[in-house]
């Protein structure tokens, strides 16, 4: 049901025990981010990791956003400015300390987890809170990607923090305006970190109109509020994009969009087409389209649309496998790999493509005796992504009084995972939607087993 009482809360302060367990995280992570710093600082750098820090430097050098302080007369429009601004502030205070980005986002990452138990929390009570917060202890893919310099922290917490109080405002019959103003900020916000969310405004706007109409609430009352979380999302947004347009000629937000276009998508279509690997057909279309040129990012952008979209309007069968390939990476892939090798330690292969593969005795010396560690992450990773998809099994099919809340948390994980879909799609790309999922994961999982328990007679005699 949804309530209206001024007392109404969306943040609430956790239980001893998801207090503890945070904490205890928060702990661990910092003891890998001391031994990975002892084994070099770069191993807390991606590929990736440059095209953020050098305009984060610019900023700090000379108050201007561009690809960095040589070029700063170049405005960059490929990347957004809210990760380079977060890189900005914890350099400015730490003297550029590639270790204090990844030690702040180990303490965002804490206040995710809190997210996550507020989440649940409010669905399903303090025990699925407390649920939430262990699925999310064990995700091994939100732990790696907090200790590299990466957006996916960041964004995030901007991602569940707009959850929350998009949630609160679900649970309330008529949401103030600066409640639903706050919702359309917050996604705004996440959009700075990463343009992926750019077009998931118009789908949040039109959910909340068919909710809050199906409630009574009238058109114009309707009508006033989607507008607000409207103008609270473009007026920053669109700011930025009159920055591009008057800077550059480039009206578009990210230029980024179209590079994801051409070299994944578009490739990803042409290697199956062709049956050629992915940097072939990448190398192929970049010689077609050209290198990206930063004085005139609209022509760029422009040639590598047309490009990407010719081939994959030619090749419609290709490019639907190769995105039901990518949400299949996107869901199944646990992605200890990625972690294990960031420690310095070989991967021993799989226990669950082991297990029938050779002898009990040799599978149990293997895993428990040679290797526990890489045995308790894979087990721990995987029991947490059945209990994930397990929520979301829930969310679409169960009759709760929270089904407006649990369709939007939903609804904004398929979203995540169907536009990364690309042949390069790895489990990097699920981490935004674990706080999600976990609380959904943890309601469902409570409430399955509450269930179950009652099926269970009490022991002892039975009353007369």
């Amino acid at each position: 049901m949804w309530t209206n009482r001024p007392r109404f809360r969306a943040l609430y302060f956790p239980t001893r025990f998801a207090l503890v367990a945070i904490l205890l995280t928060t702990v661990v992570r910092l003891v890998l981010l001391g031994t990975l710093t002892g084994m070099g600082e770069e191993r807390l750098l991606s590929p990736d990791s440059r095209s953020y820090i050098d305009p984060a430097l610019c900023m700090l050098e000379t108050g201007r956003f561009g690809p960095g302080p040589a070029n700063s007369e170049i405005a960059e429009v490929r990347r957004t400015p809210g990760y380079p601004a977060f890189i900005a502030v914890v350099f400015s205070a730490t003297g550029n300390s590639v270790p204090a980005v990844a030690a702040a986002q180990v303490f965002g990452l804490a206040i995710v987890q809190w997210l996550a138990w507020c989440l649940g929390f409010r669905m399903g009570g303090r025990r699925a809170g407390n649920f939430a917060v262990v699925l999310t202890s064990l995700d091994i893919n939100l732990t790696h990607y907090a200790l590299l310099v990466l957006t996916e922290t960041l964004f995030t917490l901007l991602l569940t923090l707009f959850a929350v109080y998009a949630c609160r405002a679900l649970r309330m019959r008529s949401p103030t305006r600066r409640l639903v103003s706050g919702v359309g900020l917050l996604l705004a916000a996440a959009t700075f970190v990463r343009p992926i969310t750019y077009p998931m405004i118009w789908p949040t706007a039109a959910f909340f109109a068919i909710v809050l109409a199906r409630r009574g609430l009238g058109a114009r009352r309707t009508a006033g509020l989607v507008l607000c979380m409207l103008a609270a999302f473009w007026l920053p947004v669109g700011g930025w994009q009159a920055r591009n347009a008057a800077k550059t000629g480039y009206s578009g937000f990210s230029a980024i969009s179209a590079d994801s276009l051409l070299d994944f998508r578009a490739a990803g279509v042409l290697s199956i087409v062709e049956g050629i690997s992915l940097d072939e057909a990448r190398a192929r279309l970049r010689e077609e389209a050209g290198e990206y040129d930063p004085a005139n990012p609209a022509q760029s952008v422009a040639t590598a649309r047309a490009i990407g979209s010719r081939i994959m309007l030619a090749n419609p069968t290709a490019y639907a496998r190769a995105t039901a390939n990518g949400i299949k990476r996107n869901l199944v892939d646990t992605g200890p790999e990625k972690a294990l090798a960031q420690l310095g330690i070989e991967s021993a292969g799989s226990p669950l493509r082991e297990l029938a593969a050779i002898s009990p005795t040799e599978y149990l010396r293997k895993w428990f005796v040679d290797h526990p560690l890489q045995f308790g992450m894979r087990a721990g990773n995987i029991a947490a992504l059945l209990a994930l998809y397990v929520g979301a099994l829930w969310a679409v099919f169960s009759r709760s009084p929270v089904r407006a809340r649990r369709h939007l948390l939903i609804a904004v994980c398929a979203y995540l995972l169907l536009v990364s879909a690309g042949p390069e799609s790895y489990a990097r790309f699920r981490v935004p939607c674990v706080p999600l999922l976990a609380a959904l994961g943890a309601v469902a999982v409570y409430r399955l087993a509450a269930t179950a328990n009652s099926l269970i007679p009490p022991r002892g005699r039975p009353n007369p």
